[in-house]
């Protein structure tokens, strides 16, 4: 009986996340976040691309790439 009590205890307990109400205004902003973040991925590797075809690579374009990652990596949560 303790046994089954402890199984039943660590279960996790949640909804599935197609289950979870939505609104048509959060599937328009959640569209919103990802198109500039996509367009602003496609500007900076452009940019980059140019840059080191060019050997013009400067400070500017490595902070330019810090900001891109965390700018990706705060999407994932989203």
């Amino acid at each position: 009986m303790i046994e089954f009590m402890a199984r039943r205890a660590v279960q996790a307990r949640w909804a599935d996340v197609e289950d979870l109400p939505s609104s048509p205004l959060q599937k328009a902003i959640m569209a919103i976040l990802f198109g500039f973040t996509l367009t602003a991925f496609l500007t900076w590797a452009l940019r980059m691309y140019s840059k080191v075809s060019s050997k013009q690579i400067g400070l500017d374009d490595w902070f330019m790439t810090g900001a891109m990652f965390f700018s990706v990596a705060l999407l994932a949560p989203t």
